[in-house]
């Protein structure tokens, strides 16, 4: 009995003293809690048909104006425009500088052309210094925002009424466009959305050997191919087109793709008659139309498109009859030169007759 009291004291005695290292002992921190994951934004496809199926989602439950819910990554942004051509954001409160930095995640931002010809005397060139100098006295930075408007106080107008790609007046497009729609007017004022490549695809083989030879020439004197191949994909063709900028009706006939000394010069014999060709731009305009996407803005609609894969055009808008539209863009810095390049070739014509003829004859069809 004596034995099996003495093991119970000791065992208690053991029993006490480890209590004590242990109550002695420093606390051990809890593991930290798993980092939240990045939920990435749920897309709903939007209502847009044409050849060769659906383009466009619209991205949901995410606000651009607070980082209290982290962005996706620039990668993410970047291969979802490429995949679905559109990005709709809604109901979006952005500022200039916030519009800046959410274009950055799909590449360098370009800086807005706001140098203009002091000399020039059309009426458009001098309504544009009109606005500049409005949106100056208002303190706006037209360095890399856009300020479009059906009203020439509030922005720039007469800007892309007919189907183009941003940049396509120079010698790359741009990579990406984004609008937040600032302030939306009454009735109108929609932008419509058609895919160039996917066109391009739909017609029958006769028709794209037709639209392989020929060349468009730009207003501004640059000269493309009407078909370019889309620079990430060599085996996607597309129509490279800017209605706005071919309204002289300007196109040639094409020798080669090479850019000798012989074909860097637009030759007489090589352009195309202007009824034919108004024929051929109007055919394409037609196709773009019957493709299109129309989007209704609502205020705080931001969009976002591939500039390579999607074209657009803004509906015709008047502040007096259809209330004040304003609207931001900015653009991408493009990154693939295509083929092209500047010609001294001039028209017997004047620029203006033959784009305002142009004009009166799109607006009747």
């Amino acid at each position: 009995m004596k034995s099996l009291a003495a093991a119970a004291v000791i065992a208690l005695i053991a029993a006490l003293a480890l209590l004590l290292m242990r109550s002695s002992a420093p606390a051990v921190p809890p593991p930290p809690p798993p980092p939240p994951r990045l939920s990435l934004p749920a897309l709903r496809l939007l209502a847009t048909g044409g050849p060769r199926g659906a383009f466009g989602v619209e991205v949901l439950d995410l606000n651009l104006s607070t980082t209290r819910t982290p962005w996706p990554l620039p990668s993410w942004w970047k291969a979802t425009l490429r995949r679905h051509g559109l990005l709709l954001l809604r109901g979006q409160q952005l500022t200039p500088s916030a519009q800046i930095a959410f274009t950055r995640l799909f590449g360098a931002p370009e800086r807005m052309p706001v140098a203009l010809d002091e000399s020039a005397t059309s009426e458009h060139q001098r309504q544009l210094r009109e606005t500049e100098a409005a949106l100056d006295a208002q303190g706006f930075d037209r360095r890399h925002v856009l300020r479009v408007s059906n009203d020439a106080e509030r922005g720039y107008t007469s800007v892309g009424v007919w189907w183009h790609s941003d940049g396509s007046m120079r010698d790359r497009l741009s990579a990406a466009s984004i609008w937040h729609l600032v302030k939306a007017p009454l009735v109108g004022g929609e932008t419509r959305f058609a895919r160039p490549c996917a066109i391009f695809a739909a017609a029958n083989t006769t028709q794209r050997a037709a639209w392989r030879a020929l060349r468009t020439m730009h207003a501004s004197g640059l000269v493309s191919n009407l078909v370019h191949v889309d620079p990430r994909n060599a085996s996607r063709a597309c129509l490279r087109v800017n209605l706005a900028g071919t309204t002289m009706g300007l196109m040639a006939r094409r020798r080669s793709d090479a850019l000798g000394a012989d074909d860097a010069v637009l030759r007489a014999r090589d352009i195309v008659p202007q009824r034919e060709a108004w024929g051929v731009l109007h055919d394409i305009r037609e196709r773009f139309d019957a493709a299109a996407y129309a989007h209704p803005y609502a205020e705080g609609d931001v969009i976002v498109v591939d500039g390579y894969a999607v074209a657009h055009h803004a509906s015709p808008s008047d502040a007096a009859t259809d209330g004040l539209r304003v609207l931001h863009r900015t653009t991408v810095e493009g990154t693939h030169p295509t083929l092209q390049w500047r010609t001294e070739f001039r028209a017997e014509r004047k620029r203006e007759d033959a784009a305002k003829e142009f004009s009166i004859q799109y607006a009747a069809d």
